[in-house]
């Protein structure tokens, strides 16, 4: 436990004492360090964490959704596979005024569990699940693929997929 992995760095706190629980984004199970309370985050589908804004009392809050994708991509090309370490976020609403990606390395953010609770309101999202891999792949084709090489196969393996 702990951030170990090179991911996102997500705090949460405790539900038992309040405490403050700093954990990876693989993380699914925690130990307190106050009151030793081990829990599990079973989300069902995938996390879904938000950028703590500066000002959190800002009336009429509105958090944009980003998908992040997290794996590694495996591309087949004549006489060789290239290994690519893929971290990137995709839009998650069709808006055109809204960057295609967050612009930062959301692994140099402290982010927090959502939860559909808190005092903002969420855009909803226009992209789905089942289309994050397109995402990637195409991400893949434009950013990582060598020049003029014949792609025969591309496989993404160890993926970690969250909302923002």
């Amino acid at each position: 436990m702990g951030n170990n992995h090179g991911g996102l760095r997500v705090e949460h706190p405790c539900p038992q004492c309040g405490g403050p629980v700093s954990m990876d984004e693989a993380d699914h199970f925690f130990e307190c360090g106050f009151c030793r309370v081990r829990l599990c985050i079973a989300p069902g589908d995938f996390m879904r964490y938000y950028i703590p804004p500066k000002n959190p009392n800002t009336p009429d809050l509105v958090f944009i959704p980003y998908w992040r994708f997290k794996g590694k991509s495996f591309t087949a090309i004549p006489y060789k596979i290239n290994p690519n370490m893929l971290d990137t976020s995709f839009r998650a609403v069709e808006h055109d005024f809204i960057p295609d990606s967050l612009g930062l390395r959301t692994q140099t953010q402290v982010l927090k569990i959502a939860s559909p609770d808190m005092p903002a309101s969420f855009l909803s999202t226009d992209m789905p699940y089942s289309k994050i891999h397109e995402s990637a792949e195409l991400f893949s084709r434009i950013h990582r693929d060598p020049p003029g090489q014949k792609v025969f196969h591309r496989s993404f393996v160890g993926e970690t997929i969250s909302k923002v």
